[in-house]
């Protein structure tokens, strides 16, 4: 072995930016990554608007005794609720789909 050689082999490669390499790994599920980070975005705001919700419920239609404002912050925490359960429902779907790969 000259030493030409061994220096050459002691050199370490450079490295390749982290994004492209991700980039490259995730061709088809290009897609699907850039939509869970917000699907959780929304999911989080959701979960954090529903005890805000609930309270003017109860301050509002329960205390107030108003039946317009109990149907309607109850419609809303059911809207907020089923969007909740569906971006669950999908990324259990994206994150069963990533493992059968």
């Amino acid at each position: 072995m000259t030493t030409a050689n061994a220096t050459a082999s002691a050199t370490p490669k450079p490295k390749q930016h982290v994004i492209r390499t991700l980039g490259k790994s995730l061709r088809e599920y290009k897609k699907v990554s850039l939509l869970s980070p917000a699907f959780v975005a929304v999911e989080s705001v959701l979960e954090i608007l529903i005890p805000t919700v609930m309270a003017s419920l109860i301050d509002e239609g329960i205390s107030g005794g108003s039946m317009p404002a109990i149907l309607k912050f109850g419609l809303i925490l059911l809207i907020f609720g089923w969007k909740v359960l569906g971006y669950r429902r999908c990324r259990i779907r994206e994150e069963s789909a990533s493992r059968s790969v």
